[in-house]
C-alpha cells in the first residue's frame, strides 16, 4: 500500500535459507515495484530490481543464512495502493565446490559442463584446469545463470601451467537469466562460446573466472572442446 513508498519503509521478507544455490522470489503485482536484497546486517546483497505483473527477482545464496527482500512502490508515490499476493520463493539448489585457488582447481573435463555456485555480498575467484592432449585449437562455452550481471560482472582469463594469464584483456561474460512468464516462469540462459586464434601446444591449461561485483550473483556453467 502506500506506506511502502520507499526503500526505507518497505515491506521485508525474511527468508531462511536451508541449502546453497538460486534463491528465486515470486509474486503477483499490479503496480511497478521494486525488489531489494539484503543481508540481516542490512548490507546490500543485490541492485534495486524493477518489476511488474509476474514478478520475479533473485540472487545466488549460501546455505544456513538469514536474507531479506525488501519491496517498495516502484513509482514512489504517497498515494493509492500497490497489490502484491501470491508470494512464494524457492532454492534451486547448486552444489558446487569453488577452486578459490590455483592449487584447488577443478578438473574441467572435456565437451562436459561445469556449473559453479556466485554467492551475493562477495566478489569470488575460481580456476578450472584442463589437459590439452594435442596441439589444437580451444574452444570455451560459457553459459550464464547469474542475475543483475551488469555487463561486466564475470571475467575470464585463459592462463598456462604456471597460471600465467595469457589474455591481458578479460574476456566478459555479460549475460544474465532472462525471465518469462506463461502460465509458469521460464528460465533462458544466454550462452557465449569464444576460441583461440592460434593452436595450444599440448600440456596444461587453466581457466580464472573472477566475480567482480558483490550486488550480480547466480550461477554459470562452463565447457571447452
Amino acid at each position: 500500500n502506500a506506506s511502502f513508498n520507499s526503500e526505507s519503509n518497505a515491506l521485508s521478507l525474511k527468508i531462511k535459507t536451508n541449502y546453497a544455490g538460486i534463491l528465486q522470489l515470486m509474486f503477483e503485482t499490479n503496480n511497478d515495484v521494486n525488489v531489494k536484497f539484503t543481508d540481516k546486517k542490512k548490507k546490500s546483497l543485490s541492485g534495486i530490481c524493477a518489476v511488474n505483473e509476474h514478478a520475479f527477482a533473485g540472487i545466488g545464496v549460501s546455505s544456513n543464512k538469514t536474507v531479506y527482500a525488501k519491496i517498495w512502490n516502484g513509482t514512489g508515490t504517497t498515494e493509492g495502493t500497490s497489490i502484491i499476493k501470491g508470494i512464494k520463493y524457492q532454492i534451486d539448489s547448486v552444489t558446487t565446490k569453488n577452486g578459490g585457488s590455483k592449487s584447488k582447481a577443478r578438473n574441467l573435463s572435456k565437451r562436459k559442463y561445469l556449473e559453479t555456485l556466485v554467492v551475493a555480498g562477495k566478489t569470488t575467484t575460481s580456476w578450472y584446469k584442463i589437459k590439452v592432449n594435442k596441439k589444437q585449437k580451444v574452444s570455451f562455452t560459457v553459459e550464464s545463470r547469474m542475475l543483475q550481471n551488469n555487463g561486466k560482472n564475470l571475467q575470464l582469463y585463459i592462463c598456462n601451467s604456471s597460471g600465467k594469464k595469457l589474455n591481458t584483456n578479460p574476456i566478459l561474460i555479460d549475460g544474465e537469466t532472462a525471465v518469462i512468464y506463461n502460465k509458469k516462469y521460464k528460465m533462458e540462459y544466454p550462452v557465449k562460446t569464444f576460441g583461440t586464434t592460434a593452436q595450444f601446444p599440448e600440456g596444461t591449461y587453466y581457466l580464472k573466472v573472477e566475480s567482480k561485483t558483490k550486488t550480480s550473483s547466480g550461477s554459470y556453467r562452463i565447457k571447452w572442446e
